[in-house]
């Protein structure tokens, strides 16, 4: 329904984008079941997972499978709830009538078969990643900056470190005495509220 709206009502440019990005997004879902489930393990660590992890993996891959069945339910809930944002209803059946509304209107939409053709072409391209791997070595310099995040773990851990830092400096200034926390935390109020009477008869 996402890509049907942004096809209808969007800009075009943006509809491309999450096409392309379902494509993607089928070919590193196939790519992340076939390391869990059928890869051989590449790490010291890695161990085959216990009943527990097994038991759990049921209820969740049962309600992927069925949680679509409530869409009705949860629109009755929404109109009931939240009457004023949802003014107009996607239909006027209620309960599963509307939920097998909603799902016809999206089997039936072109949008839909159009994202299913990209998911299948993005699941191709997995499957015959062979193919490809010509393209892993033009590309090696934007491997590499995906495999450092493109820079944003190094920002992310200087400003991790400065925090740190901060935080071992601003040590000093708490004294475990519940007075002195509180006068501290009365003085901040004072000199918020002071820069906001400030801020506000400059700006009046």
């Amino acid at each position: 329904m996402v890509l049907e709206s942004g096809l209808a009502s969007g800009p075009f440019w943006a509809y491309v984008v999450m096409l392309v990005t379902v494509g993607l997004t089928a070919l590193y879902t196939l790519r992340a079941l076939w390391m869990v489930f059928f890869a051989p393990p590449t790490a010291q660590h890695a161990h085959e997972a216990g009943p527990a992890m097994k038991t759990a993996l049921v209820p969740l891959a049962a309600g992927a499978l069925v949680s679509w069945l409530l869409a009705g339910p949860f629109q009755d809930l929404f109109m009931r709830t939240l009457p004023l944002h949802l003014s107009e209803a996607h239909t006027e059946a209620t309960g599963m009538a509307a939920t097998w509304s909603v799902a016809r209107e999206i089997l039936t939409a072109p949008a839909t078969w159009l994202a299913v053709g990209v998911a299948v072409v993005g699941a191709l391209i997995w499957a015959g990643r062979s193919a490809f791997s010509w393209i892993g070595t033009r590309l090696r310099g934007l491997r590499r900056a995906a495999e450092a995040g493109y820079g944003f773990e190094a920002i992310n851990r200087g400003i991790s470190k400065a925090i740190e830092g901060t935080g071992e400096g601003l040590r000093v200034t708490q004294s475990g005495l519940l007075n002195w926390n509180v006068a501290g935390m009365v003085v901040a109020v004072v000199v918020l509220l002071g820069v906001a009477l400030l801020v506000g008869g400059l700006g009046g």
